[in-house]
């Protein structure tokens, strides 16, 4: 149990939703009206509050993104593209295979390597908030481009094509 006030839990909490969707510290700050140098401190001053109101912020905001990505994945499987369907098909193979794996390894064991999704969630920990919005928003374009095309999901004659 926290030993902090619910003001400046609720502002641990604000903090934490922004920086685990990518914002700076700059940012962050003007959402709670300090110093980016106070909030900056945050992590290590309330470092058990920070951690578990970071990693739940944080898990939000991969399963926000991550069914963005599942919407994109979804829309490739009716690409009438053979090559776009065979790398769609292999990495849905390789997390199914990465998942089932996981449910049957200790986790003391699967945390000593990372996951795909680890690497992938570092490597957005590395873009800025601008950077997270244009790659956002390059896969609703991806996703509305390939909605558009004939073989989409209301496509009956591209649906059976991608059967095939």
């Amino acid at each position: 149990m926290s030993h902090l006030s619910p003001a400046m839990l609720q502002l641990l909490s604000v903090a934490c939703r922004l920086r685990a969707s990518g914002h700076t510290w700059e940012k962050i700050a003007l959402e709670v009206h300090r110093s980016p140098e106070t909030c900056r401190h945050w992590p290590e001053r309330y470092a058990d509050d920070w951690e578990r109101l970071y990693r739940r912020a944080r898990n939000r905001y991969l399963l926000e993104i991550g069914l963005e990505a599942s919407l994109v994945q979804h829309s490739l499987l009716r690409s009438k593209d053979e090559r776009i369907l065979a790398r769609c098909s292999q990495f849905l193979l390789g997390v199914e295979l990465r998942v089932n794996r996981n449910l049957e390894t200790p986790p003391d064991a699967a945390a000593t390597a990372p996951s795909d999704s680890h690497r992938f969630a570092d490597y957005l920990e590395t873009l800025d908030e601008h950077q997270v919005k244009e790659l956002v928003d390059q896969l609703v374009a991806i996703r509305q481009r390939l909605a558009s095309q004939p073989g989409s999901p209301g496509d009956s004659v591209g649906a059976a094509a991608v059967a095939e």
